[in-house]
C-alpha cells in the first residue's frame, strides 16, 4: 500500500504544462508567436521565473556565490515541462508554413525539455484562413496526432490534395473539417446523401462523395471526425467505396 501511494504522489508531483495558447492573438504569421506570451487558464501571461525571497546580501556558499544568486542561478536553469498541445485558433493565419521551425525555437526560448516540435500532439488551426497545407511543417511534428482544421478556406477541390498530406501523418487520429468551404458544397457533410454539386451518390471521384466518406476511407487510422467518432461499420464502408471509386477510375483510364 505505501508503495502505491508513493507512486500516486509522485504521479501527482509530476509537473503537467498546459496547452500553448496563442488565440486571439492577431497573429498573420506563425512566426509571431516569439514575440508574443501565451495566454493561461487564468487569462494571464505564464509567470517569470522565481526571484530571490530577499534582495539583502547573504553570506557565500561553497560554490563562492551569494545565496541569491545561487537561488537565480538554479532558476534560469530550470527547464519547464514540454507542452503536448498548441492552440492557434481565431488569427488570421493564411499559411502554416513554418510551423515546425517556429515550434522547436519556441520550446529553445521558453526553455523547454527536449525538442518541443517532437512533443506536440494537438495543434488547433480552427478559425483561421488557411487554404493549403504545408506538409513538410507537418512532417516535422512526429507526433501530431490531433488536428483542428475547421471554420477556415480549404475548398472541395482540394480535398484529394489535402487528404494527401493528412495521409503522410501515421499518428493522426483526430481531425476537424466542418465549416470549410468543402461542406458549404455539399448538403450535409455528416449525411449519406450529401453530394457535391451537379453530382449524386453514385457518380464517384471527390466531387461525388460525401466528404466524411472520402475522409474516413482515406485516412484508416481515425478515430474521430468533426467531433463525431468514427465507427467501424463506417469505417468498412468507407473503405469498401474508396475501394469502389478506384476500381471505376482505373476501367475509365483503360477506356480512354
Amino acid at each position: 500500500m505505501k508503495e502505491i501511494e508513493s507512486v500516486v504522489k509522485q504521479e501527482w508531483a509530476t509537473p503537467v504544462a498546459e496547452p500553448l495558447d496563442y488565440s486571439f492573438k492577431d497573429l498573420d504569421n506563425i512566426e509571431e508567436i516569439l514575440a508574443v506570451e501565451p495566454r493561461t487558464t487564468s487569462g494571464a501571461t505564464l509567470p517569470p521565473l522565481p526571484s530571490p525571497r530577499s534582495s539583502t546580501p547573504t553570506a557565500p556558499t561553497r560554490s563562492g556565490l551569494p545565496q541569491s544568486n545561487v537561488h537565480a542561478a538554479a532558476a534560469s536553469d530550470r527547464q519547464e515541462p514540454s507542452p503536448h498541445a498548441i492552440r492557434l485558433s481565431n488569427n488570421n493565419l493564411s499559411s502554416i508554413s513554418g510551423l515546425d521551425n517556429a515550434i522547436k525555437r519556441l520550446g529553445e526560448k521558453r526553455n523547454v525539455e527536449g525538442n518541443l516540435a517532437e512533443h506536440i500532439e494537438w495543434v488547433d488551426l480552427s478559425f483561421n484562413k488557411i487554404a493549403k497545407l504545408d506538409l513538410e511543417a507537418l512532417l516535422h511534428l512526429p507526433n501530431l496526432s490531433a488536428l483542428y482544421l475547421h471554420a477556415n478556406n480549404f475548398t472541395l477541390s482540394y480535398l484529394p490534395t489535402l487528404l494527401t498530406v493528412l495521409a503522410r501523418l501515421p499518428r493522426l487520429h483526430t481531425l476537424t473539417l466542418h465549416g470549410n468551404p468543402m461542406g458549404e458544397a455539399l448538403v450535409d457533410p455528416s449525411s449519406s446523401s450529401a453530394v457535391g454539386p451537379g453530382k449524386s451518390n453514385s457518380s464517384g471521384g471527390p466531387g461525388g462523395a460525401p466528404y466524411r466518406s472520402a475522409v474516413v476511407g482515406h485516412l484508416t487510422g481515425l478515430r474521430s471526425l468533426d467531433f463525431s467518432a468514427v465507427t467501424k461499420g463506417e469505417s468498412a464502408a468507407a473503405k469498401a467505396e474508396a475501394a469502389k471509386r478506384k476500381k471505376r477510375s482505373r476501367k475509365s483510364e483503360e477506356v480512354g
